[in-house]
């Protein structure tokens, strides 16, 4: 299990975890990620380890993700990128619900996922000159894989101010929101306060501690879920107020529709009778117009005994000419004899 990032030693059923990159103050990147999920597998595996201490050599116990690994990233595909992000999930929920007690020794700095780090770990031991910080969004991103660990941690009101104000924070802040459990002077009070621990553990049941391990991410669990039951409850409340509103809004519509339909109601009455007045109208008008066609059709034939009458004058008129013309000959003959 021991390689040059990552120094692992068992003794007397103790696993200590180092990591060893001092030079870039024990960043770690895709190699150690996974370097540390095989050790924390095997050690998971292995009966006689009944405690594990995650530590760190140098003056610092991590810089959180190595700069130069986040610079390859920038290159790397969106699937790529997705991969290493899962692949540190992996090591923060391993390290969150490992089946054995872990105690986590700070030493000088831890930043960004390192932070992480120590929250998932059941114990946390720092010294004095131990400085923390959610460094993320200095650099454009969100701590979003460390997060659900961070928040059980510190408590949601501290995490809002430290995920987005990035400030830095010591042991003793650390200690006040939970994110560590005991503040002590030196690198050698930090041992001497770790050996304590072990002591203390060392004394207990394996199993009883699993189970117990288990039982309290159970609870914390249960009480997520009733805090999201409740909001639930609060937005259904918040609904039915919404849903009465929008029932009395109909209401509303409703009765003014009802009186723009009795209103349409009684136009259409009026029209009705307008209606049944005009045809009465349209009745009478016939009859008229067939009196009139009636009346037409006797000054038709008037006119047309007129007109015979005219003509019979006419012959008589003609006659009566042409008799007038006879008599004036014969009188012009019997002046002539």
């Amino acid at each position: 299990m021991t390689t040059e990032n990552l120094l692992v030693e068992i003794e007397n059923g103790v696993a200590k975890l180092i990591l060893n990159r001092p030079d870039v103050h024990n960043a770690f990147d895709d190699v150690l990620i996974a370097q540390i999920i095989d050790a924390l597998n095997a050690i998971e595996g292995d009966p006689q380890v009944r405690v594990v201490v995650l530590t760190s050599n140098g003056k610092h116990f991590s810089a959180g993700a190595d700069l130069n690994w986040m610079k390859r990233m920038a290159v790397l595909s969106e699937q790529e990128n997705r991969d290493d992000a899962q692949e540190l999930a992996e090591l923060m929920h391993k390290l969150n619900n490992l089946n054995k007690p872990t105690i986590v020794l700070v030493n000088g700095a831890a930043y960004g996922g390192a932070v992480g780090l120590v929250a998932c770990c059941d114990m946390a031991i720092a010294t004095q000159r131990s400085r923390f910080c959610l460094s993320e969004v200095k650099i454009g991103l969100s701590p979003a894989v460390i997060s659900p660990f961070v928040v059980s941690a510190m408590g949601e009101r501290a995490s809002r101010r430290y995920f987005l104000t990035a400030e830095a924070f010591d042991a003793n802040k650390a200690a006040q929101f939970g994110l560590v459990h005991e503040v002590v002077e030196d690198e050698t009070a930090l041992a001497e306060q770790a050996q304590n621990f072990i002591n203390s553990l060392l004394q207990n049941s394996p199993q009883a501690m699993h189970k117990t391990k288990q039982l309290i991410k159970q609870v914390n669990e249960s009480s997520n879920i009733a805090a999201k039951a409740s909001d639930g409850v609060n937005g259904q409340h918040q609904d039915v107020d919404q849903i009465a509103t929008a029932i009395h809004e109909m209401s509303a519509t409703a009765s003014e529709v009802a009186s723009h339909a009795e209103m349409t109601a009684s136009a259409a009455q009026v029209s009705m009778q307008a209606c049944v007045e005009g045809n009465e109208v349209i009745v009478k008008s016939s009859n008229s117009i067939e009196q009139l066609s009636m009346q037409l059709g006797d000054a038709s034939s008037v006119v047309s005994a007129l007109e015979q009458n005219a003509t019979d004058i006419n012959q008589i008129l003609s006659t009566i000419q042409a008799i007038a013309e006879q008599t004036n000959l014969l009188a012009l003959n019997a002046a002539i004899e």
